[in-house]
């Protein structure tokens, strides 16, 4: 992945903290919802608080 402003190579770098565990993605998780609650997620989806979700569908 390039940041095609400044033409920069980020993946690279991102996978390296990623294996490092210097960068912990499941603090980026906010949110876990069903297949079923999706719908409402998007309609009451809040930027301020919510990163990133993950829906599951066959949770229920």
């Amino acid at each position: 992945m390039v940041n095609s402003k400044a033409d920069k190579d980020y993946w690279t770098e991102a996978l390296d903290m990623i294996a490092s565990k210097k960068l912990d993605l499941r603090s980026l998780i906010t949110k876990k919802i069903t297949l079923e609650e999706a719908v409402d997620a998007f309609k009451f989806y809040d930027r301020e608080k919510w990163i990133k979700i993950i829906v599951e569908p066959q949770k229920k």
